[in-house]
């Protein structure tokens, strides 16, 4: 095509205006000649090549005239805006004459003869696996090695708590040892979205669009401070309160969750029926959550500011609300005195009256609310149930990158796929017991079907509860890679101050200021 043509095409593809197709469904036929794709961004003739029929085939998607399948339109958004218009189809005419580069997708090798995944445990590794080798035909020799093609499924775990696993990243990435795919916790993933550890997503030829069906809150998280989509979630560890029913219907006259939610949907509602709650216990002083820390996981999560802005600590109207309330609840008996999260005592107490309600996730519903039941022949054991609470909240989950060494990019592409977009594979590992799926449409059909019923619960099911808490978590105040640190500095402040060590909330706050200042130095 010539110089003069193409120009000429490109004056018509501006008369014509930027239409609009928005990837949100997918047609079951297509009208173009060639409908097998090469993979390669904008090659959507698939001839190997980037040519204007390939603009024309997108022009001609956009105006109705024919439709692309849906291997077409992973590769047809050019500009990666989430949307195939004709703009993508200018984009490739001013590429094909010489105007602009096409993006820089695909660029990492494919050669290596291991894929390396690491993680602070085995869990993604162990679904990786269980399901993903299974359906690729990857070979198991019997001993839980597997291999594929020349290519060896190598794991690396540190055998820790998320928390407990940053400093061995840090060494591993150090090292120089080979690294293809690794897992991230919200706590600390600010740190690595960035070129030194991650690459881009679009680098692989995935495009943001691919993801339409994911809770935005977890694209929130994944996404650098430019707006670069870098990490990607396979599952929402969405929170929830979950409370004794027995005790709610005594003590309130609750009756339904509906009525539960009613009792505790903000946070000053929250404080009210912890004083009805007392008081209606008596001799009993049953408090209406187990511990602050809960509180905290909820409050801290979806703060509407970031912690840190313009190098300074963000402490706003919130902040001092929630230790004003943490504190008034510790003083009046609200709270359990004295109990740590994840302590034998946290778990007992739920066996007892002395606590009515914990925060819990998603996860936690078999490995806390269970335990904290006594198990299925507790003292508590169906006595339970679960609403949203005073906010929707999100508490831990894993987010998957594609470190810059990666050897094995159509691997690592196809993984990421099909843990975090392809709703067909993500239906098999939504059976894992209160393992939300990041797909909204996966989650709609399990809802939809009425299984996961759960009888610690009392026949509920907790998936409706966290679904509809998915779509309201908001993440306005961005995470920082001070995060961490600063909600720890924060707990320790209010934690001096219901031990007496400051005298006033603005004492607290002042503490806990000077100390997040010398975090972020």
């Amino acid at each position: 095509m010539n110089i003069k043509k193409a120009t000429a095409a490109i004056a018509a593809l501006l008369l014509i205006g930027v239409q609009t197709y928005t990837i949100n469904a997918v047609s079951d036929n297509s009208m173009l000649v060639n409908s097998s794709v090469s993979g390669k961004m904008g090659d959507i003739d698939g001839d190997g090549e980037i040519t204007s029929n390939d603009a024309l085939n997108i022009l001609q998607s956009v105006t109705g005239i024919s439709d692309l399948n849906d291997e077409q339109k992973k590769i047809a958004d050019i500009d990666s805006d989430g949307e195939i218009t004709s703009a993508d189809a200018l984009y490739i005419l001013q590429a094909v004459v010489g105007l602009r580069e096409m993006p820089d997708t695909g660029k990492l090798p494919s050669d290596g003869d291991k894929l390396t995944i690491v993680s602070w445990n085995t869990e993604f590794a162990d679904m990786v696996k269980n399901y993903y080798c299974e359906d690729r035909g990857w070979t198991d020799d019997g001993n839980g090695n597997f291999t594929k093609d020349g290519v060896t499924l190598n794991v690396v775990s540190f055998s820790k708590s998320s928390a407990e696993s940053l400093d061995d990243y840090y060494r591993y990435f150090i090292s120089g040892n080979d690294i293809d795919i690794y897992c991230m916790s919200n706590e600390w993933i600010c740190r690595f979205l960035n070129d030194n550890y991650s690459v881009p997503l679009s680098d692989m030829g995935i495009s943001e669009s691919e993801f339409v069906n994911q809770y935005q809150y977890t694209k929130d998280i994944g996404t650098d401070e430019t707006g670069v989509l870098r990490a990607v979630a396979p599952q929402c560890s969405v929170g929830g309160f979950a409370y004794r029913t027995d005790l709610a219907q005594e003590y309130l006259g609750v009756k339904s969750p509906e009525q539960m939610q009613e009792k505790v949907k903000d946070w000053n509602t929250f404080l009210e029926t912890a004083e009805e709650v007392y008081n209606a216990s008596g001799d009993r002083k049953t408090a209406l959550t187990t511990t602050f820390s809960g509180m905290w996981q909820a409050f801290s999560a979806t703060r509407p500011t970031p912690w840190v802005m313009d190098n300074k600590v963000v402490i706003d109207d919130t902040v001092t609300g929630f230790v004003d309330m943490a504190h008034t609840m510790y003083e009046k008996g609200y709270v359990c005195p004295d109990i740590r999260q994840w302590t034998t005592d946290w778990y007992s107490q739920g066996q007892t009256d002395n606590t009515m309600g914990y925060f819990i996730s998603s996860w936690g519903i078999k490995t806390i609310l269970e335990k904290a039941a006594g198990g299925e022949n507790g003292a508590t054991y169906g006595k339970w149930g679960l609403v949203r609470g005073p906010q929707d909240y999100y508490s831990g989950s894993t987010w998957l990158a594609v470190a810059p060494k990666c050897d094995n990019a159509d691997i690592a592409a196809d993984i990421i796929r099909y843990f975090t977009a392809d709703s067909e594979s993500m239906k098999k590992f939504a059976d894992k017991p209160e393992y939300i799926v990041n797909n909204k449409e996966v989650m709609q059909d399990i809802v939809a079907s009425g299984t996961n019923i759960n009888e610690n619960l009392g026949g509920q099911n907790p998936y409706a509860v966290f679904m509809e808490a998915a779509e309201n978590i908001h993440i306005a105040g961005n995470p920082t890679e001070y995060d961490t640190d600063i909600k720890s500095a924060l707990q320790s402040a209010l934690y001096n101050y219901n031990n007496g060590n400051y005298n006033s909330t603005e004492e607290a706050i002042e503490a806990f200021k000077s100390n997040a200042e010398r975090i972020i130095e």
